[in-house]
């Protein structure tokens, strides 16, 4: 019966992380496709990490610093399927308590712009994502997290 149970559960465990894998695929195989798509244009930014962005406008304020800024930013959250895992209105969101890609998107834009950015997932919520309430991923791993961001404000820059 032990038997039974174990490989019942080797087999459950194996399954989701096939799942996983696929998802894995599937995200790295988006950025690829999203970088050849603009790549006719100039409106789709690289950066060495990895990061990909479009500006829908540049501001000419203030420039956020990586350690002691905080920002207010108005933001929605997406992943690759077009699923919104998150938005709001947030006035005060220390740029260092952010994740990596929001971090180095932050310190390149000016106050009053507005970018999507895409983010790998080694600089959004890695390999485990994000768990909600309830054990369900919110965020699932390996997933590439796609942001539209406008910053309003920035303090102690």
């Amino acid at each position: 019966m032990k038997k039974w149970i174990y490989l019942v559960l080797v087999l459950v465990l194996a399954s989701c992380e096939a799942d996983f894998q696929t998802w894995k695929d599937l995200n790295a195989n988006w950025l690829v496709q999203n970088k050849a798509h603009y790549a006719a244009t100039d409106s789709l930014k690289v950066m060495p990490s990895g990061l990909q962005y479009k500006v829908f406008r540049n501001g000419y304020g203030a420039i956020p610093k990586p350690t002691n800024s905080e920002v207010w930013v108005t933001y929605t959250a997406k992943l690759i399927d077009g699923t919104v895992c998150d938005s709001g209105s947030v006035k005060s969101l220390a740029v260092s308590d952010l994740i990596p890609g929001w971090q180095e998107a932050l310190c390149m834009m000016h106050e009053e712009s507005h970018w999507e950015i895409y983010v790998p997932y080694t600089m959004a919520y890695g390999v485990d994502g994000s768990k909600a309430t309830g054990g369900n991923f919110h965020v699932p791993p390996y997933s590439i997290m796609i942001f539209d961001i406008e910053l309003h404000d920035v303090l102690n820059y």
